[in-house]
């Protein structure tokens, strides 16, 4: 719903200016009567939503989703889906009943467009994830930054810098990759496999260049996303590397019990 505040509405205008109505109250609304928009034009890949789910594990729901009247999604469908797949049966909500058709389209858009005109400021970021690492309470993932990324955002080179983002993960990363993985980077091939020396000369040119170690090729392909902003793909099931590492992890937390999260934490 949508109230009028305390001041005065222009008197030519038949309803207060927009600056001057709020929205509210948050509702709890079941997930599923929470519908998408079906022309949504915001993807968001597996790697995010794993992002999101992390975040909602750790601070809860900080944003509510904003619905039209109807109850259908303004802005928030991948916080939806990342609540959908943590066991969520509630979300919280709040409701432009008296927005018109045009400002509803309009703002999907317009909310996902502002969000990609900010800039980070290099020197504070850096001041602020060295700080977050050094109070080592809680895991680095909960930024959505890798270890790599941060590495290159505080200066890779400096081996204290390294070492604290090591410190701050609470658990041993598992490697993304697995032994017979074979990684598609544009026209090159990257497997995984132990070495192995052909037993013929002749047959060296034609053996792809392999690393042994699942983590070296973690960092191979993580640095290869940062260098041309493309996503290696897994051969036989063509997916990207963020999609293989969502569904990875998340098969990894199932082997370990984790449960459904309530809503109301």
């Amino acid at each position: 719903m949508i109230d009028k505040l305390a001041a005065t509405p222009n008197a030519n205008s038949k309803s207060p200016p927009a600056a001057e109505r709020r929205l509210g109250p948050v509702e709890y609304r079941p997930i599923h009567s929470v519908t998408a928009y079906a022309g949504n034009a915001r993807r968001h890949p597996e790697k995010q939503l794993a992002q999101l789910m992390g975040s909602i594990r750790e601070f809860g729901f900080t944003i509510p989703i904003l619905v039209d009247r109807n109850g259908q999604i303004v802005c928030g469908h991948a916080r939806v889906e990342a609540a959908g797949r943590l066991g969520f049966r509630e979300v919280p909500t709040i409701a432009a009943t008296d927005w018109s058709q045009a400002q509803v389209q309009a703002y999907r858009l317009l909310d996902n467009r502002l969000g990609e005109l900010g800039e980070w400021d290099e020197d504070s970021l850096k001041v602020e994830l060295s700080a977050i690492i050094e109070i080592d309470e809680l895991p680095i993932d909960v930024l959505a930054w890798d270890a790599a990324e941060i590495d290159l955002i505080l200066g890779g080179d400096d081996q204290g810098d390294r070492a604290g983002v090591a410190k701050a993960r609470r658990e041993p990363v598992q490697p993304v990759t697995r032994f017979g993985d074979l990684w598609l980077l544009g026209k090159y091939e990257l497997p995984c496999a132990p070495l192995r020396y052909p037993a013929q000369p002749e047959h060296k040119a034609k053996e792809p260049y392999s690393i042994a170690f699942p983590a070296s090729v973690d960092a191979v392909l993580r640095h290869w996303i940062l260098s041309t902003g493309k996503e290696p793909v897994l051969a036989d099931t063509h997916e990207t590397f963020s999609e293989v590492e969502a569904r990875r992890t998340g098969e990894s937390a199932d082997r370990d019990g984790s449960s459904p999260i309530n809503c109301r934490n």
